[in-house]
């Protein structure tokens, strides 16, 4: 539909994360949109303060989704959360992350240029996209995450992981398309995450270099940032192998129609701003 234009982020501003937003308000192809105020996607909610705490008992959430492995929610601890959320954890585990920590601290620049130099850290990613299609475990977790959120019992509820970026960013681009959002809708939404990182990313950078870990700390862009390449090569394997999205998530996700049908009646509601003057004849 020519002219459908994406809406503001919603972020809902907190002090202990900073990619937290409300997926509504995306017009979709069939003249509704997706409801307000019923799913959030966000980033790691384990360093909320008590101010934050209240600000989240505001938006009325059941239930929690999150998608960080165990090894991140070892690391990083819990979620900070009100009382009455109920924690749903999803892991889906991207790699090694204590390597990947200790390669960044280890200060060893041509480890890390080995690592991430030229063209390898956007193959990783590529690779990574890729994998939430191909493996097995990946589609387990992301499909049970799908049997969460399409149950009323468990709305309003926030799926994060832990920049909000790669797993949430995949794991919505897919639930926006079986909403029947456009896709370059959907890729501007996940290309969000760029700007709500941008400041803290760029004190990292100047971090690491200031503490001589890391000589060369733009390497980690490619792994810290979005890019609409990443997002296609994802698609690009749904193509492959299931014949495009909503194969995916049946065979792929083990989802039946019915479970598609209600996150649809969830999570669509009318949308006036495309409803048109019917003719009288």
């Amino acid at each position: 539909m020519v002219g459908i234009t994406a809406p503001p982020a919603h972020q809902i501003e907190l002090d202990g994360a900073e990619n937290v937003r409300d997926i509504g308000g995306y017009p979709t192809l069939s003249g509704m949109r997706i409801r307000q105020e019923t799913v959030y996607r966000g980033d790691a909610l384990n360093e909320l303060s008590h101010s934050d705490v209240k600000r989240l008992s505001r938006l009325g959430l059941k239930s929690v989704i999150d998608l960080r492995s165990d090894e991140e929610w070892e690391i990083n601890g819990p979620d900070i959360l009100p009382a009455a959320v109920e924690v749903h954890r999803v892991p889906i585990r991207l790699g090694d992350v204590a390597a990947f920590y200790a390669l960044i601290d280890g200060g060893d620049t041509e480890a890390q240029r080995e690592a991430l130099g030229p063209g390898r850290a956007e193959q990783v990613m590529l690779a990574m996209y890729r994998g939430f299609v191909t493996e097995r475990l990946h589609r387990i977790q992301f499909g049970e995450a799908f049997r969460l959120l399409a149950d009323e019992n468990n709305l309003p509820a926030l799926v994060h992981s832990t920049a909000g970026s790669d797993r949430v960013g995949w794991f919505f681009a897919v639930v926006m398309s079986v909403l029947g959002v456009q896709r370059d809708l959907i890729v501007r939404d996940y290309l969000i995450s760029n700007d709500m990182h941008q400041h803290s990313y760029e004190l990292l950078y100047r971090g690491l270099a200031d503490s001589g870990r890391m000589k060369e700390p733009f390497l980690l862009r490619p792994v810290l940032r979005q890019s609409q390449e990443y997002l296609r090569a994802g698609f690009e394997a749904t193509e492959r192998r299931y014949n495009g999205v909503s194969q995916y998530i049946r065979n792929g996700f083990d989802l039946d129609d019915g479970r598609i049908l209600k996150l649809r009646q969830l999570l669509l509601e009318p949308d006036p701003g495309q409803m048109r003057p019917r003719l009288v004849k």
